[in-house]
C-alpha cells in the first residue's frame, strides 16, 4: 500500500484496484472495503496535510444522495447492518461540520 501512495495512485486508482468502484450498492459486502481503510490510515500517515477517511471518499466517488441512499438500504441487509450504521454516523457528521442542510442533500 505504501508503494501505492509513494507511486503517486489516486484514490480512483485505488478503488479501482480493489473494485470498489462497481457500484454504491456493492461496496459494504466488498471485503476489499476493509483494505480501502488500511490504505487510507497509510497514507493520513505519509501524508498529514491531506487528510481523508472513507466516508470522504465514498462520497468523492458516489456523491452524497447515492452513498445516503445505499447506506439507508444496507441498513436493513444483516450483514452490513453495523457498517452502514458506522459510516451513516459518519456522513451525518460530515454534513453537520459542513454546514448542509437536510434539503440540499436529498
Amino acid at each position: 500500500m505504501r508503494d501505492w501512495i509513494r507511486g503517486g495512485k489516486s484514490f480512483d486508482d485505488v478503488l479501482a484496484l480493489l473494485k470498489l468502484d462497481d457500484g454504491v450498492d456493492k461496496i459494504l459486502a466488498n471485503p476489499a472495503l476493509g483494505t480501502l481503510g488500511v490504505y487510507i490510515n497509510q497514507f493520513n500517515k505519509i501524508n498529514p496535510g491531506k487528510q481523508t477517511n472513507t466516508i470522504d471518499r465514498l462520497t468523492v466517488q458516489f456523491g452524497d444522495e447515492a452513498l445516503a441512499k445505499m447506506l439507508e438500504a444496507a441498513k436493513k441487509v444483516p450483514s452490513t447492518e453495523k457498517l452502514a450504521k458506522e459510516l451513516q454516523v459518519a456522513q451525518f457528521a460530515q454534513w453537520l461540520a459542513e454546514g448542509a442542510k437536510p434539503a440540499n442533500i436529498w
